[in-house]
């Protein structure tokens, strides 16, 4: 998953773990940086995935992922953001923000529709996913995995909600230090906790919604990334 020039801005003002943005590249002058490079992207990644499965994608986030050198990285990863998303107006200033609007209103719909429910949705959380109710088993092991990182504070108050163990895996990577605990904590956790994802992430490419199948493939990915992560 090779991204290049990727600058992710703040994300969610009001979440303690969003305070600044990742520069990422694919190379570095020392072999020893490598590790460094790897969690940087993959943080990035992890941090975007988290945010557009938690949050409607509103007029900031439609700006980041139409961003040029956003746009460029995930296109030469294999996963380019869906033309659906493009700006067709440059030339026209206030068409393309009516256009915006209605395209983030769409956008809206699909995240409720899809996501939210209340009937036919597909559930983002690991707990309703297993056992059809909220605060399971899995909400309390996925707290168990947030305590090792103590200053953590996660943006929902669901603890297996996708978007959240996401989050939690950027919060790991971009943690300031170079102990090799770092790729342990999250090669357990993808392996441990972020398993019930591949049927959730099926279900949803299943749903041919153009978007969120982009959003599930690249989920797919960097999960499966991050499990074989070398330690």
């Amino acid at each position: 998953m090779p991204f290049s020039l990727l600058n992710l801005p703040v994300i969610d003002p009001n979440h303690t773990n969003h305070n600044r943005g990742i520069q990422l590249s694919t190379s570095s002058s020392r072999p020893d940086e490598a590790s460094a490079f790897e969690r940087e992207e993959l943080a990035a990644v992890a941090r975007l995935a988290a945010r557009l499965w938690l949050f409607e994608v509103d007029a900031e986030m439609l700006s980041i992922l139409r961003n040029a050198d956003i746009v460029a990285a995930f296109s030469e990863s294999g996963f380019p953001v869906p033309e659906t998303l493009a700006d067709k107006n440059n030339d026209a200033q206030s068409a393309a923000t009516e256009n915006d609007s209605a395209l983030i209103d769409e956008l809206a719909v699909d995240f409720c529709s899809l996501l939210v429910g209340p009937k036919g949705h597909v559930p983002p959380v690991e707990s309703v996913w297993r056992s059809d109710r909220f605060e399971g088993q899995p909400a309390a092991d996925s707290r168990t995995f947030f305590e090792l990182l103590p200053r953590y504070q996660p943006p929902s108050k669901i603890s297996d909600h996708i978007g959240t163990q996401l989050d939690f895996v950027a919060a790991v990577l971009e943690a300031d230090t170079d102990e090799p605990e770092v790729f342990e904590i999250v090669v357990r956790f993808a392996r441990q906790r972020l398993e019930w994802t591949a049927p959730f992430l099926s279900a949803v490419e299943r749903r041919e919604n153009k978007f969120y199948c982009w959003l599930a493939k690249l989920t797919a990915d960097l999960i499966d990334t991050l499990r074989n992560l070398s330690q």
